[in-house]
């Protein structure tokens, strides 16, 4: 007589292997991630919380910044992109913006053949921290206004045609790590309010 030998079945046959398994789960987290990714490219996925999603300048800064565009000389047309047509002016020449406030922070128009008066509604971007207008033709005494703009990190107005004193209001720009006159008509003593930017 033969002794009977259960024959025992491959358990591979029931359970999936557990490669096909891991390599299964991999291609479907690569598959969520990938469409995560494209729902944000396009806006979408969320509201406006989301971080992905760069704002744009608001309606005030735009304003102020065509304003500054009608009170000054541009010959040369540097300022072409800078049109009311367009909402937003973190895309136009010379201006950066914050990514995630949308407010403008620079303003970088250096040798842009620039004149005339630097126009008051600079003082409607209340986050500008970087105003570079040096070699311009800028003209007339420099403006007192200025030394409200007190989150002004930077500042170089220098080569261009300032003249008469410096303001003493510049002394209010207590945030100031750089500053540029030189080159321009100004004559006069260095005001004493200068003392307080402890910044330069």
């Amino acid at each position: 007589m033969h002794q009977y030998k259960p024959k025992i079945t491959n358990m591979c046959t029931y359970i999936m292997n557990p490669c096909v398994f891991i390599i299964f789960s991999l291609l479907l987290l690569l598959t969520e991630t990938t469409t995560a990714n494209q729902l944000v490219a396009v806006g979408g996925g969320g509201g406006g919380d989301d971080k992905g999603v760069v704002n744009k300048c608001s309606d005030k800064e735009r304003h102020a910044l065509l304003d500054f565009k009608v009170r000054s000389q541009d010959p040369n047309d540097h300022l072409y992109t800078w049109k009311a047509e367009e909402d937003d002016c973190c895309k136009w020449f010379g201006v950066t913006c914050n990514n995630e406030t949308g407010h403008v922070t620079e303003l970088e128009l250096w040798h842009s053949g620039l004149g005339g008066k630097i126009s008051h509604s600079l003082l409607n971007l209340s986050n500008l921290n970087h105003l570079q207008l040096s070699f311009n033709s800028f003209h007339g005494p420099i403006q007192t206004f200025i030394g409200s703009m007190t989150q002004l990190r930077y500042l170089d107005i220098s080569e261009n045609g300032f003249n008469g004193i410096i303001p003493a209001s510049l002394g209010s720009l207590t945030e100031l790590s750089y500053l540029d006159l030189s080159h321009n008509s100004l004559y006069g003593t260095i005001p004493l309010e200068f003392g307080n930017l402890t910044n330069l």
